[in-house]
């Protein structure tokens, strides 16, 4: 039977203390070693949405499509178009947008929702813009919910909210460029920006995603 603490000799408590603060340091190594893991692998998740850091005048381009982007989305026109979307969509139940995406994914041009946003007066919206403004790979936006209600060209798919990037911009509730990527959309090599959409009492109606042309960029360089 092990003996109180107050019953041993000084020489013995003196290593009982000794052994008790070896065993508090290993915990304390092993919690910070457990800890710095979980830093590492937060921080990589972290750093693949961050902003890239690009030089001043690459910022600076960035910076000029990104003001043309709020001018376009803040336009009456647009903004109804995607007020109008929304009304729409809000019709129909998350089960029913979700076999949209599911047809949009396997028809892709074939997919009878597809042939009805490209020709919508907000996907010629876009297009106007696009064909007025170089540079601009690929423009589209979704609704409140992720939805894509108008484009300039086919994506990967209808249903964006369960992508990163619209997480964000949705969370934080402001523009922000990602990295440079090759897109699968526009086929080219870009950088996204990507921006809520608002109405005119502030509150976030859609996500908007345009793809900035890296070529484009190094041009005006």
């Amino acid at each position: 039977m092990k003996k109180p603490l107050s019953e041993m000799s000084s020489h013995q408590r003196g290593r009982s203390v000794i052994l008790l603060l070896l065993a508090f340091l290993l915990c304390l190594t092993a919690c910070d070693r457990s800890a710095k893991l979980n830093s590492v692998s937060a921080e990589k998740e972290v750093a693949r949405l961050e902003d890239f850091q690009f030089t001043e005048p690459v910022q600076k381009v960035l910076r000029w499509k990104l003001d043309l982007l709020d001018q376009l989305f803040q336009g009456k026109q647009l903004r109804a178009c995607v007020e109008n979307a929304n009304t729409e969509n809000r019709k129909l139940s998350m089960q029913e947008m979700l076999r949209r995406d599911k047809d949009w994914i396997e028809k892709q041009q074939g997919d009878l929702v597809f042939q009805r946003l490209i020709t919508s007066e907000c996907s010629q919206k876009l297009k106007t813009f696009q064909a007025e403004y170089v540079g601009y790979a690929e423009i589209f936006v979704t609704d409140e919910r992720g939805f894509v209600v108008g484009l300039t060209n086919l994506t990967s798919d209808y249903y964006q909210a369960d992508e990163a990037w619209w997480k964000r911009a949705r969370q934080q509730g402001e523009a922000y460029m990602g990295t440079m990527d090759y897109d699968q959309s526009s086929k080219t090599q870009s950088i996204a920006i990507y921006k809520p959409v608002r109405d005119t009492r502030g509150h976030i109606i859609g996500i908007a995603k345009a793809v900035i042309s890296t070529q484009h960029i190094e041009a005006m360089l």
